[in-house]
């Protein structure tokens, strides 16, 4: 196996079958055997983003893993299925940046533009640089 995959992905996909087989066999109390069902690795993947918070990309790593184990075996890859791809996909679409900017307040425009006067930019400067805060901040101009 080692030499028809790279290290790092051999160590990937290493370490995609110890987490599946310590969440198999220590949180769910099944034992990790080959071939995995559909339902039980769709009970992983939920369980993996639910409880422990690991994002879809870090699940597909494991999913190849998981994958790669099955072909390697000649067997069927339950992460081939439509349910499982859907789930994945499903958790990618889930995991948005969320906006964590401020919004400007009156009392920190004022600020602002005190600042602006202070630097002696002229009125066109000045107007600008508000309004490229202003458009930074989401606001209309």
């Amino acid at each position: 196996m080692s030499s028809i995959l790279a290290p790092s992905t051999l160590k990937s996909y290493t370490r995609a079958w110890k987490v599946y087989k310590h969440v198999q066999e220590n949180i769910f109390r099944e034992s990790a055997l080959l071939p995995i069902s559909v339902a039980s690795i769709t009970t992983y993947i939920t369980y993996l983003h639910s409880f422990k918070g690991i994002k879809a990309s870090t699940i597909r790593t494991y999913l190849s893993g998981i994958a790669f184990l099955h072909k390697l075996k000649s067997m069927h890859d339950p992460t081939s299925n439509p349910v499982v791809r859907r789930l994945v996909d499903r958790l990618s679409s889930l995991n948005t940046s969320t906006d964590n900017r401020l919004p400007i307040t009156r009392v920190l425009l004022e600020k602002l533009i005190l600042a602006l006067n202070s630097l002696v930019l002229g009125t066109y400067d000045t107007s600008l640089y508000i309004k490229q805060c202003f458009c930074w901040h989401g606001m209309p101009v």
